[in-house]
C-alpha cells in the first residue's frame, strides 16, 4: 500500500504566539526544530500501521483537564475536528510543551495512541454509526494515566508488525512515568506562567450530529486499511 507520505503539520499558532510576545522566539525555534523529529516518528507510525497519519495541529500552550473532583491532568494530545469547506476533518491537536520536553519514546507512544482513536472514528464512519456527541479523546496523565480504551482499537491489531509499539501502547503509564513528562511540563512551563488553558470534561466533547458525521472526511487509503480491521474489531 502506497501513499504520499508527507504530513500536514500546523505550526502557525506557535509562530503567531512568538510574534505577539506570548512565548519566546527561542521556544518557537526549538519547537520548530523538534518538528523534524516528529515527522520521522509519524513516518514510522504510518509505515508500521499502513495508515497515513492525520493532520497534526501544534498549539502554543499547555492544557490541563480538570474533573468535578478537582483532579488535574495535563493533556499531551487529543483528537479534534476542523471544518474545511464541506468536510469535517479529524485532526490530532498537540501542544508546544510536549515537543519541548517530551523525549522521542514518549512522542512515539502518544502519537501512536492518538492513531488508535483516529481508526476508531473511521470505523464508526464506515459503519454509519452517527454519534450525537464525540469525545475529544486525549492522552493525559493525572497521577495515573487515563487510557480511554473504549474509544480506540486494540493496539495489537494495528501494530502487529511491531511488538515494541504494542508494548508501549499497553504500558503508557510506565512510559509517562519513566520520562517524567507531566512534571517537566509543570515545572518548566505551567509554573513559570507560560500560556496555559484549563478545560473541563464538558469542554472535551463536541456536539457533532448526524449531518456532520456524514461530512467527516477520511482519505480513501485510510478507509481501505481500516476495513481490514473491522471484522476483528468489536465495539
Amino acid at each position: 500500500m502506497k501513499w504520499d507520505r508527507e504530513f500536514t503539520i500546523g505550526f502557525d499558532g506557535v509562530l503567531n504566539a512568538s510574534i505577539n510576545g506570548l512565548i519566546s522566539k527561542k521556544m518557537a525555534s526549538t519547537g520548530f526544530e523538534r518538528v523534524y523529529d516528529l515527522v520521522k516518528i509519524l513516518d514510522e507510525i504510518s509505515g508500521i500501521s499502513g495508515i497515513p497519519y492525520p493532520p497534526v495541529i501544534i498549539l502554543p500552550e499547555a492544557r490541563v483537564l480538570e474533573d468535578r473532583e478537582g483532579v488535574s491532568a495535563i493533556i499531551f494530545a487529543n483528537i479534534n475536528y476542523r471544518v474545511y469547506g464541506d468536510r469535517v476533518n479529524p485532526v490530532v491537536e498537540t501542544y508546544l510543551p510536549l515537543l519541548l520536553y517530551g523525549k522521542n519514546p514518549v512522542l512515539k507512544a502518544i502519537f501512536a495512541h492518538e492513531l488508535l482513536h483516529y481508526i476508531y472514528l473511521a470505523i464508526k464512519y464506515l459503519r454509519e454509526e452517527n454519534l450525537v456527541s464525540i469525545d475529544i479523546y486525549t492522552s493525559s496523565l493525572a497521577g495515573i494515566v487515563f487510557i480511554d480504551e473504549v474509544y480506540q482499537i486494540r493496539p495489537e491489531l494495528v501494530f502487529s508488525k511491531s511488538p515494541s509499539y504494542v508494548r508501549i501502547l499497553t504500558n503508557l503509564d510506565k512510559i509517562y512515568s519513566k520520562y517524567r513528562l507531566a512534571s517537566q511540563i509543570k515545572r518548566n512551563w505551567i509554573d513559570r506562567g507560560k500560556p496555559t488553558k484549563k478545560v473541563s470534561s464538558k469542554d472535551m466533547r463536541r456536539p457533532l450530529g448526524a449531518a456532520n458525521m456524514a461530512r467527516m472526511y477520511f482519505p480513501d487509503v485510510v478507509l481501505e486499511r481500516v476495513r481490514e480491521f473491522m471484522d476483528q474489531y468489536v465495539g
